[in-house]
């Protein structure tokens, strides 16, 4: 609720918020004689929030200055409310609310001033703790996708990177259970390792493997982490050297399964010397997705002891049948999208008929299934 401005200490009334040379806040409750009666409010200097508690002073403001206050809540438990605290008026004039804004710190996105009519409780909350950012720890020197941000020498830089891979594991084409293993990949965020898990923290492929063919441990004594699951691990490493050479034969476009960044992250563009392959975004984003997520579930089948193990081979079939749904889903999204006269379906658009078929008919990764109205993979 956004409190009025009042044109001068001589106009107050009840509801309306005066701050005293001394600092002291109030909220008008009315006028008694010559003093002006407001009950009194705390100021958080470091989130910019008024509380109120119960059994609070009152208040003599007939000498101060009108304040703005530009978001009342009045939902607080324990007999406290909260609002939002933009400052003194200047003179007397009434101030537009949207010509005030607050500013988002630095961090890895870029993100535009909040004008004051429009500021809340929750967004006054995140501004608060984006002040607080840091950088990944998993992004650090000698860290696990220290090769993102290594050669970088600018901070700007080294965001600009961080961002980058932060937006693809958000793509909007995913559905939410790939972007949470996505997401989780950059943050190093599961049950992996001497400090995660209790037990035997090796890869128990490898030991598996190791000793099916009488060999040593593949990986050594080394603990498992996300880089070696889903990148380093022989059984990772077959797995995305089929799933990019379907890819390259398909689009044309070559990716080296040594790459972490393509397969840690999924991002290509390093690799390019033209764009010729931006428009590949879409299918790419769910190519990578699924492939850590097949990733993942293998590894978790191997860490239950189910019987048996999952074969590169066997991992990439599964990913196959499931590009192929998550293709026809899509589809199906965007005929739906058209029927409705959607503006995101416009041609030219994101969910357009025409991107659909240029990202995924045109590159050759599907097919058309004449008659039945759905597409398959491509067997290349």
């Amino acid at each position: 609720m956004k409190a009025a401005i009042s044109k001068g200490p001589q106009g107050l009334g009840a509801g309306e918020w005066v701050q005293r040379e001394d600092g002291a806040i109030g909220e008008v409750v009315g006028r008694y004689g010559e003093s002006v009666v407001a009950r009194a409010w705390e100021l958080d200097g470091r989130t910019g929030m008024l509380t109120q508690r119960e059994g609070a002073p009152r208040l003599d403001v007939r000498e101060g200055r009108v304040c703005r206050v530009a978001v009342q809540d009045k939902k607080g438990g324990d007999g406290e409310r909260a609002v939002t605290y933009l400052g003194a008026s200047l003179g007397e004039a009434p101030v537009d609310l949207q010509s005030i804004g607050v500013e988002w710190p630095g961090t890895l996105k870029e993100e535009k001033a909040i004008s004051a009519d429009q500021l809340s409780v929750r967004s006054l909350k995140e501004i608060s703790a984006a002040r607080e950012w840091q950088m990944p720890r998993t992004f650090e020197a000698g860290a696990v996708h220290a090769y993102l941000t290594a050669g970088l020498s600018s901070d700007a830089e080294r965001k600009s990177a961080v961002a980058e891979a932060f937006a693809l594991a958000n793509a909007s084409c995913l559905p939410r259970y790939i972007r949470s293993t996505k997401y989780k990949v950059l943050v190093s965020g599961f049950l992996m390792g001497a400090r995660k898990q209790a037990g035997d923290s090796r890869c128990k492929w490898c030991a598996w493997r190791g000793g099916r063919i009488g060999t040593r441990h593949a990986c050594g004594d080394q603990a498992e982490d996300v880089a070696h699951v889903f990148a380093e691990c022989p059984r990772a490493q077959e797995v995305w050297r089929r799933v990019l050479r379907w890819w390259g034969r398909c689009t044309g476009e070559q990716l080296s399964a040594q790459d972490k960044r393509v397969a840690l992250v999924g991002g290509r563009s390093h690799t390019w010397k033209e764009t010729q392959f931006g428009q590949l975004a879409e299918p790419f984003a769910i190519v990578h997705g699924v492939t850590l997520e097949e990733l993942r579930l293998a590894r978790e089948y191997s860490r239950i002891g189910a019987g048996g193990e999952r074969s590169a081979a066997k991992i990439v079939e599964r990913i196959r049948r499931r590009i192929a749904g998550l293709a026809n889903a899509r589809a199906g999204q965007i005929k739906r999208l058209s029927e409705r006269q959607h503006p995101s379906a416009e041609e030219g658009k994101v969910n357009s008929a025409e991107a659909y078929e240029a990202a995924w008919v045109d590159s050759g990764l599907v097919k058309r299934v004449r008659g039945q109205g759905r597409v398959r993979l491509a067997r290349q």
